[in-house]
């Protein structure tokens, strides 16, 4: 699959800056070196927190984990958490990043559990990069089967096909902040860039839940957030999905 490939190029390529950092949420970011304040990390993770309604001791599993950064925080709420990526190179990151925590190498629409395994389950800055439409069907419903009845799932960072411009209006600002704050060497932004895949929050809604299932949308958490930004926005979306 091209994209595995992508990722694992794109992991071996950064090797360790991974760690303590976003790893995938904006890849020039990470090659120029530069770090989320810590207020934009809490507020990412407060907001994943509450719209998966993390509690403690449940059964969580990371779809898509990555480098394990996201992983990391939530794990601290959920010893009982799995990562899964289908990039062994990813995970391999993840595994130092997450010494003792267990991880497993496969795909979200093919993945390797019993039904009703989980509690919880997360897959973040993850769908963007899926373009097959029926291969996000069959991920969807492959992370309802391994939900225990009462679970939940948070599917995050969908672009909303509306809300396109809205995005580049926003990403420019990022920058320009970005170019006054940080020494930006912008030579390598564009580097194995993943395919960005788009979606209608009500299209995507209506087909959901004519298969009789519980499915919220909320807007996303501000990728590109800093002090005194809004801290979601409506360019993207979450899809909360209950069992």
């Amino acid at each position: 699959m091209q994209l595995r490939e992508t990722f694992d190029k794109w992991a071996r390529a950064t090797k360790q800056k991974y760690n303590q950092k976003q790893w995938l949420l904006s890849k020039w970011e990470t090659i120029e070196d530069i770090r989320w304040p810590e207020e934009k990390v809490q507020t990412m993770a407060a907001h994943i927190e509450k719209n998966l309604c993390l509690r403690a001791n449940q059964c969580l599993i990371d779809l898509g984990c990555g480098g394990g950064w996201i992983f990391k925080k939530l794990s601290r709420r959920s010893p009982h958490a799995f990562g899964l990526d289908f990039s062994f190179q990813m995970l391999r990151c993840a595994r130092k990043f997450n010494t003792g925590k267990k991880f497993v190498c496969a795909e979200i629409a093919r993945l390797p559990f019993a039904n009703e395994t989980f509690h919880r389950a997360l897959s973040y800055f993850v769908f963007i990069n899926f373009t097959d439409t029926q291969y996000i069907e069959k991920s969807i419903l492959e992370i309802i089967r391994v939900l225990k009845k009462g679970g939940r799932a948070l599917i995050g960072q969908l672009p909303d096909t509306g809300g396109s411009r809205d995005y580049d209006r926003a990403k420019e600002d990022y920058l320009s902040y970005c170019r006054k704050k940080y020494n930006i060497l912008e030579k390598e932004i564009t580097i194995y860039r993943p395919p960005i895949q788009l979606f209608d929050r009500k299209a995507v809604l209506r087909s959901l839940r004519k298969k009789n299932l519980k499915v919220t949308a909320v807007d996303s958490f501000n990728p590109f957030y800093w002090p005194a930004q809004a801290k979601t926005v409506s360019w993207r979306f979450d899809l909360i999905i209950e069992k």
